[in-house]
């Protein structure tokens, strides 16, 4: 019946919904881009009726949109993703989601700010003074001079508190599915409300470790004002200066190569490659075929026996130059792949350091849960590199029919587009089974359950020596 738990459901239900409404915009919007440009650019893949344009131009992979973004925004902001994949250069990403100018100066707030910021400050508000604020008053040694063991009454006051906090909690979440649940455009697969069930528990371990913490430090001190800036001088610390150090400190002792040195790195190796598998071996077929420099002088396409050699040249150049982008490629990965294992060296230490931080803890959770943190971006990518080998193998595969065709039909040109056996392959991303996010936010899970025991552990024992008087 507190004014504070009035606040508290009235405040929770406002934010939560604001932000699930403003980022639904922001998804909807990514939605609309992303089924425009898809048709866009199936006509245009429908379109291609020479082999060499998928070879060295490419098609534009996007990704669908992640509907899970509404609730957590993850590691990146943007929602819209596109990709260029050809045979020879290395993966980028980049974003194609329309923002207002004045967006990144007022970012929507997601589901950890929520649960993160807010809710561990109502958890101060409501513990800070649960005992030594009645201890002030008087009420606490009242209370005790009756036959009532300290540890019931300790753990009325937790359960108490932790069901007042929980309730404006639900009410939110319960606002926010509703919200959801009446948009026409965004549908929610099982998987998806798994997940956000999930990171309703890991919610409610992280109210209950913040919950605990205060709790303790009511149980420490004899004057509430005492106990508010202990807890709000530790809320700075654990909330946000451990979580935003936490990376500077694992660069610091876990350094990488800098951007600058890999791709000095990786343009000397491609040149080499290059030189080695194509430009020597073809400088070499031409001198053994009796070609010029360039080797189409002097050739006269009009007649077929100078036509079938240079048909044959192109032969041999196609299936160099396959072996060559296979290679280009495979240098692509190796590269990638050391940048990623020094990054996640360097990940890991940053997740540790990060961990001792509870908040740090339930958003790495959230995260990986929602598809939205670095694992999933890592598994894509993996994705993406074994189908731009696929791209580039079936690339060259129909150059070469092309040119075997006008080789066995003396120069009559082939329409690839109509006859062609196989259609060109398209990307499409497999996400991790259920039971890969269960392990990945398994310690997490565990860490938070193990942080609010022990603080619940830590004010038993402070309460039964704390001094009433």
């Amino acid at each position: 019946m507190s004014l504070r738990f009035a606040i508290a459901c009235v405040l929770c239900v406002l934010v939560v919904v604001s932000s699930v409404y403003v980022r639904y915009q922001d998804y909807s919007q990514a939605m609309d881009d992303y089924n425009e440009n898809s048709i866009i650019e199936k006509n245009e893949i429908n379109k291609i009726s020479e082999p060499w344009r998928i070879v060295w131009r490419g098609i534009v992979v996007r990704p669908r949109p992640n509907p899970l973004k509404i609730f957590v925004r993850g590691v990146e902001d943007a929602n819209g993703l596109t990709v260029g994949v050809n045979s020879w250069r290395p993966l980028t990403l980049a974003t194609t989601e329309k923002r207002d100018v004045l967006a990144p100066l007022f970012p929507a707030m997601d589901f950890n700010f929520f649960v993160g910021v807010i809710m561990s400050l109502m958890c101060i508000v409501f513990a800070y003074d649960a005992i030594c604020g009645e201890r002030e008053s008087g009420t606490l040694r009242l209370m005790l001079s009756y036959p009532v063991p300290r540890d019931t009454v300790l753990l009325g006051k937790w359960i108490g508190g932790y069901v007042t906090l929980i309730v404006p909690f639900l009410l939110a979440v319960i606002s926010a599915a509703t919200l959801v649940l009446i948009q026409s455009n965004i549908s929610l697969a099982k998987a998806d409300w798994f997940k956000l069930s999930s990171i309703c528990l890991l919610s409610l371990l992280y109210i209950a470790a913040i919950y605990s913490a205060a709790l303790w430090v009511s149980c420490l001190t004899r004057r509430s004002s005492t106990s508010v800036i202990i807890l709000v001088t530790l809320w700075m610390i654990i909330v946000l200066a451990i979580p935003n150090l936490s990376p500077y400190l694992a660069q610091k002792w876990r350094p990488t190569r800098s951007p600058v040195e890999v791709e000095k790195t990786r343009r000397e190796s491609v040149d080499d490659i290059w030189q080695r598998l194509s430009e020597d071996r073809m400088d070499a077929y031409d001198k053994e075929h009796g070609f010029d420099d360039p080797w189409y002088k002097g050739l006269n396409r009009m007649i077929w026996e100078q036509n079938q050699r240079a048909i044959r040249r192109y032969i041999y150049r196609a299936e160099v130059e396959h072996e060559t982008c296979r290679a280009v490629l495979r240098e692509h990965g190796k590269i990638d792949e050391s940048i990623s294992v020094g990054l996640d060296s360097q990940i890991r230490l940053c997740r540790w350091i990060s961990r001792i931080s509870p908040f740090a803890t339930f958003a790495i959770a959230t995260t990986e849960l929602t598809d939205t943190g670095l694992v999933r971006k890592r598994r894509f990518l993996d994705q993406l590199r074994e189908y731009q080998l696929e791209l580039c193998d079936y690339g060259f595969a129909a150059m070469l029919e092309i040119r075997k065709y006008e080789l066995e039909h003396e120069g009559k040109s082939m329409d690839w587009k109509g006859e062609r056996e196989k259609p060109i392959p398209l990307f499409s991303y497999v996400p991790p089974a259920t039971a890969d996010y269960l392990k990945a936010i398994v310690v997490d899970a565990g860490l938070l359950a193990g942080v609010a025991m022990l603080f619940f552990l830590l004010c038993y024992l402070a309460f039964l020596r704390y001094d009433v008087r």
